[in-house]
This record gives structure tokens, sequence and C-alpha cells, in this order.
């Protein structure tokens, strides 16, 4: 993936020059200021996709022991005996009605 950021700042970079020579001659201290310019961009861009990398397997680590510890609980509902029905309680003839 670095490798493709690489190669598009240089292609970016080696674009650059036509548009600096048409104007006068390739003023150098332009072209090497924006090679400079893009290779911060490029570590820039490479870090934050290590971090995004990172941030990634955790979220992938997280998803897995989410769904085995569903399956796990979704077993245990399975085995657990079904509850008993609930029965309401029958009111004695000598209460009060309100």
């Amino acid at each position: 993936m670095t490798t493709a950021l690489l190669r598009i700042a240089l292609l970016i970079a080696f674009m650059l020059p036509d548009v600096a020579v048409a104007q006068g001659g390739g003023d150098a201290a332009h072209i090497n200021g924006r090679l400079s310019e893009l290779q911060r961009s490029l570590a820039a861009l490479s870090t934050q996709l290590e971090q995004l990398k990172a941030q990634n397997q955790q979220l992938q680590q997280r998803l897995e022991k989410m769904q085995a510890d569903l399956g796990q609980r979704i077993e245990r509902l399975e085995k657990a005996p079904a509850p008993k029905p609930v029965s309401k309680p029958v009111p004695r003839s000598g209460s009060p009605k309100q």
C-alpha cells in the first residue's frame, strides 16, 4: 500500500516540473519545495495508514470476541431447560372487591 502512495507522489512530482519549465526555465527551488511537501504528505499518509491498520486489527479482534461470546450465550440458552409457565394467583373468595 505504501508503494502505491509513493508511486502516486512521484507521478505528481513528475507532472509539476512541466509547469515550471513552461513558466521560465524550471525553478529548481520550487520543484524541490514541492517534492519536500509531497514527501511530508506521503509520510503523514503512511502514518495514518499504519494507525488505521492497527485500529482495524483491534476492531476485528473485538468482533471475533463478541461473536464467540454470543455463540456461547446462545448455546447456554439452547441447553437450558424451558422455563416453567407462571400461573396467576387465584383470588380468594372472601376477599373484598374494589
